[in-house]
């Protein structure tokens, strides 16, 4: 079985029944906006490594965040989930750097307004300063990134914690 078919049942399961549908164009079929408590309750659900990339139109360097977790989840053995949340609704496409990546596997949601409280949500400090990465390897293993992930962090994401080792939100 591919791993296709477990992150398609994770989408219906984490973001409320409603599976994301790629089409051919590369635009992303979306659901209803997240908002705060819909983040909330998705990040409890988390049990596997994912990574959320708050992006927004106007951010010129969203696509090399998306890039740099696109390139490093082609180059591990177990893939992880990628979500794009747009904050200011943008035009519906997935952040990827023109002529690369891929967007098979990639989750978009748009976030509700205000975006504000969305915002408090994920982080009390958090100014929506974009690209804002939130990466979560269960919902109490969360490393925050403003910018594009270095590899530390890819390498965070996806390397399995030392047992006993606990993990600080940063």
């Amino acid at each position: 079985m591919s791993w296709r078919v477990p992150l398609m049942r994770f989408a219906r399961r984490a973001l409320g029944g409603m599976a994301l549908v790629v089409q051919a164009t590369g635009v992303v079929a979306t659901p209803a906006p997240l908002d705060a408590a819909a983040w909330l309750q998705w990040v409890r659900s988390v049990r596997e490594p994912t990574a959320v990339v708050f992006t927004a139109s106007y951010c010129g360097s969203c696509p090399l965040a998306m890039e740099a977790l696109l390139r490093h989840r082609r180059s591990q053995g177990v893939p992880f989930d990628v979500l794009a949340i747009e904050l200011d609704g943008g035009d519906g496409r997935v952040p990827v750097a023109r002529g690369h990546g891929e967007l098979d596997g990639v989750q978009h949601r748009r976030a509700a307004e205000p975006v504000r409280a969305l915002q408090q949500a994920v982080h009390p400090r958090w100014r929506g300063e974009t690209p804002y990465l939130v990466l979560l390897r269960s919902p109490n293993e969360v490393r925050r990134v403003l910018g594009v992930p270095s590899a530390e962090d890819l390498r965070w994401l996806t390397d399995p914690a030392p047992v006993g080792a606990a993990t600080a939100p940063r």
